[in-house]
């Protein structure tokens, strides 16, 4: 499956059961995404583990504020009361919309990088638990940026379309670290900032053994 969701004056999201190159040929992609004034774009290729191979447990997901896309799998759905889901992607999207990511992290279980656009203050936001990885870069002016989970996805793109990195630099983020990205209005340039979460303190497991030896 994949999806690609346009974050701009609105949100489009496309999704199907299909390759990335057949989904761009679409003429939903064509006439949603490409003539969408975006500021974001974030994309999704899906291996299907949790969920039916069906175009609505396709990513990107949204919820209220919240569009995200989900690297991993958790060993429980985050719970959100009422709200069942079939995907473990799905339960984190609605549960950083209804509780906040400090939260969820805390009590998430599991393999998890997340990118998610909160539409409450134009903020792009990504986290990894160093389970799974992301890596992230800026043009040379610090008005547009790249994401991807890996390094030569990034090298593969600003090679293909002659881009200049700024410091020829491809960053990765420390593990539990949540960054912020915003655009400043007066410069149009991309601002940053980095949080330390707090993730689920693991379960350990003591042997056990028999007689007076522990």
């Amino acid at each position: 499956s994949t999806g690609i969701a346009g974050i701009g004056e609105k949100v489009n999201i496309v999704k199907d059961t299909l390759f990335p190159i057949e989904l761009m040929k679409t003429t939903e992609y064509k006439e949603t995404i490409l003539k969408n004034k975006n500021i974001c774009l974030l994309g999704h290729n899906r291996l299907a583990t949790k969920g039916t191979i069906n175009k609505k447990n396709a990513h990107p997901f949204m919820y209220k504020h919240i569009v995200l896309i989900h690297n991993g799998t958790l060993n429980e759905h985050i719970d959100n009361e009422k709200i069942k889901t079939e995907t473990d992607s799905e339960s984190l999207c609605i549960g950083i919309a209804e509780k906040g990511i400090e939260k969820v992290w805390n009590e998430m279980d599991g393999d998890a990088a997340i990118i998610f656009f909160n539409l409450k203050n134009n903020s792009l936001n990504f986290i990894s638990n160093g389970k799974r990885p992301i890596t992230w870069a800026y043009t040379k002016d610090m008005k547009s940026m790249f994401i991807a989970s890996e390094a030569h996805f990034i090298k593969f793109a600003i090679i293909h379309k002659n881009i200049k990195l700024s410091k020829e630099q491809i960053w990765k983020p420390d593990d539990h670290d949540l960054w912020t990205f915003k655009i400043n209005q007066k410069t149009k340039e991309i601002n940053e900032q980095s949080i330390s979460l707090k993730p689920k303190e693991e379960k350990k497991n003591f042997p056990i053994s028999y007689g007076s030896n522990w």
